[in-house]
């Protein structure tokens, strides 16, 4: 599988951050700190902006900045609470031109955050 996700990457970089977001969402769906946390860190890696991808990309987005705040909470680790209020803020920009679509998932991204700074 992983020489498989290697080659489509480098024909196709979409194809490593879409294998990578799957990876990131099983393994937090199931709640599994350690393979989440291993996940965000190779997402990390292969992130890019494209507006082609727009739609999916608000979708990583979002949950990547849940994922964010609960790596934070778990390890203290400063970096990971700023990638979280990065993303938040990202949802912010994108909420001004949509409330409808993206207004309530900034809203919860904002409460991660206060939530991560109230403990």
């Amino acid at each position: 599988m992983h020489l498989y996700s290697t080659k489509r990457s480098q024909k196709n970089p979409f194809a490593a951050q879409a294998f990578r977001f799957q990876g990131l969402m099983i393994s937090f769906i199931y709640r599994d700190f350690e393979a989440t946390k291993n996940a965000a860190e190779k997402y990390i890696g292969c992130k890019f902006d494209s507006w082609v991808a727009l739609s999916y990309n608000t979708i990583e987005t979002f949950i990547f900045g849940l994922v964010s705040f609960w790596i934070y909470r778990k390890t203290n680790c400063i970096q990971w609470l700023e990638t979280g209020v990065h993303t938040k803020q990202m949802m912010q920009r994108w909420s001004e031109t949509s409330q409808w679509n993206f207004l309530q998932k900034f809203y919860l991204l904002d409460a991660e955050e206060h939530f991560c700074n109230e403990r």
